[in-house]
């Protein structure tokens, strides 16, 4: 994901003469892992891929089907969990998440071991979030079998995650014959917290399932970055100006983060509702326009209609 980002910004450096532009850096990697074999090994997709190609990944696994109703047979077992857990970051910088899963340094971190020792997983490496019209959790939940339970919580701090314990300790989402769903998103960028929070939610369901379990970890949003290029004068020499690099920083303002806005809220269920009234309002218009553009006579004759053949 690094090279990726600096392959971008050098481009952008040098196509542009001004001294500052922003690059719209919103992808983010997929983690799916299983407490059983619910995934067939442990692969890799590389590529640029969609947000709505992350939904047909779960469509299989939400979906108890044979290999050639599945849409990624080579990837997905037939075989369903019983609970699927979500986790999700709302807003994270640039390299929030190579960082989280380790991809930076080669010490330990949680999601790096927890998806190397689990008995399946796969990893998405660049999943673009320009175009994703709803959260996940929502991409997912139209895939529930009827009656299946589904718990979306926010985390803000340890009370968020303490909420998301109570839930899954209500509901029963353990034994039902059903893939339930548990989506929990992340607002504050405490890797620490969050990793906590993960643990004791992965423990209970582990334990609640026997181990017949499926997680996901991705960011909602990925927050883009600054290029900052640093003038030059006329007068300065080509070996001065080998000597410049380019700074990056987060830009926090979310104004200008993909996603956010109107089209956030509003799904193509929505949208299609809204054309069908507008189209509905059109042929009311319509009607009424002509109902008013019919003309009578003021009077009528008082000759009587000669009905008949007339000799």
């Amino acid at each position: 994901m690094m090279h990726v980002a600096a392959a971008l910004m050098l481009a952008v450096g040098a196509a542009l003469p001004a001294h500052a532009a922003t690059l719209p850096t919103s992808s983010t990697p997929v983690f799916f892992w299983s407490g059983a074999e619910y995934l067939k090994g442990k692969q890799s997709v590389s590529g640029l891929l969609a947000a709505a190609d992350v939904e047909t990944y779960a469509r299989d696994i939400f979906q108890s089907a044979s290999e050639e109703r599945l849409l990624h047979p080579e990837y997905v077992s037939t075989e369903n969990p019983e609970v699927f857990v979500s986790f999700t970051f709302h807003k994270v910088p640039h390299n929030f998440m190579a960082e989280f899963a380790g991809s930076f340094h080669k010490g330990y971190t949680f999601l790096k071991d927890v998806v190397t020792n689990a008995p399946s997983s796969l990893v998405l490496t660049q999943v673009s979030l320009e175009r994703k019209y709803s959260s996940f959790a929502s991409m997912f939940s139209v895939h529930l079998a009827p009656k299946a339970q589904m718990i979306e919580e926010t985390v803000e701090g340890s009370d968020g995650c303490e909420r998301v314990v109570r839930e899954i300790g209500k509901k029963k989402i353990f034994n039902n014959k059903r893939t339930d769903l548990v989506s929990v998103m992340f607002t504050e960028n405490d890797q620490q917290a969050n990793e906590e929070c993960m643990k004791r939610i992965i423990s209970i369901v582990s334990e609640g399932t026997k181990e017949k379990y499926v997680c996901m970890l991705s960011a909602e949003a990925v927050q883009p970055i600054q290029v900052a290029f640093p003038s030059v004068s006329q007068h300065t020499n080509s070996a001065h100006r080998s000597h410049n690099r380019i700074h990056t920083q987060a830009v926090t303002s979310s104004d200008t983060i993909a996603g956010t806005g109107l089209i956030e809220y509003i799904t193509p269920v929505i949208f299609i509702g809204i054309l069908f009234a507008l189209m509905l309002l059109y042929f009311f218009y319509v009607g009424v326009v002509a109902m008013f553009s019919i003309v009578v006579p003021m009077r009528f004759e008082k000759n009587p209609f000669k009905i008949g053949k007339i000799y």
